[in-house]
């Protein structure tokens, strides 16, 4: 079977979700593939979504299978039957089912989170990019396509330790609808010290004064995430199921 790929934007569809909208709206790289009236969204970091408006499952087992497919994808908000039907298919895919939290941050008041003796916050600028890209937080192009546009969209910002390291940082994955997807990286050696909270409440401010409302998504076992978010005033909008899935033959070329 032949699936259609849509490279122009297609604004009408909404996946609730800030990475896979972000495909949609040809504001970061992916594909929509369209088949009937159904469409599969593909983030180039292999997150997915899925419109579906009438009954698609064998068209979706074989997309899967196609080598333009991630070998590693995660869709988002999945049902229940499609679930069933790639279990059925064991010989071609594994997968793992999680359980996901949203929240977001939509008071629009200003974050007072007071400084941590030794760190300092400082946004994330064309001077000090590459410099912390060096340090393998993965920011370079796992969601932006580029430089450049990291600097301008993403709201970025780096806690600085006191010998000149960066050792966390806070920024938007994506943008969709005025909404930012958070992602928060901290070095191993630099966990449980509140640096997190410090950094997100940057990222936070820095948000409200563009007027874009900050989206926090964790598993649902992730306490230490959850109690982060809430002490930050972030309120649970939603719970919904992860599909992670991988091409069993991928991994075996």
């Amino acid at each position: 079977m032949k699936f259609q790929i849509n490279e122009a934007s297609t604004h009408e569809l909404q996946t609730g979700f800030p990475i896979t909208q972000a495909v949609i709206d040809g504001f970061q790289s992916g594909r929509v593939y369209n088949f009937r009236d159904n469409y599969f969204i593909v983030h180039k970091s292999g997150f997915c979504s899925l419109i579906q408006k009438s009954p698609c499952l064998e068209e979706l087992i074989m997309l899967f299978q196609e080598d333009e497919i991630p070998r590693y994808i995660h869709i988002y908000d999945i049902g229940e039957i499609l679930i069933s039907k790639i279990k059925m298919q064991d010989d071609l895919f594994g997968l793992k089912i999680r359980h996901r939290v949203k929240l977001i941050y939509s008071n629009r008041q200003m974050i007072d989170v007071p400084s941590i003796d030794g760190f300092t916050l400082n946004m994330i600028t064309d001077a000090n990019f590459d410099f912390i890209s060096a340090l393998d937080f993965g920011i370079k192009d796992r969601f932006w396509d580029n430089k450049a546009d990291f600097i301008k969209h993403s709201n970025g910002v780096v806690i600085i330790n006191s010998i000149g390291e960066p050792v966390c940082i806070c920024y938007a994955a994506a943008i969709a609808n005025d909404v930012a997807e958070i992602d928060i990286l901290t070095k191993g050696d630099h966990r449980n010290r509140g640096l997190a909270k410090f950094a997100v409440a940057g990222f936070v401010n820095n948000c409200i004064k563009k007027n874009i409302i900050p989206n926090w998504d964790c598993f649902e076992e992730n306490e230490a995430s959850l109690r982060t978010a809430k002490g930050l005033l972030f309120k649970e909008v939603n719970r919904y199921r992860l599909l992670s899935l991988y091409k069993k033959k991928a991994y075996e070329s």
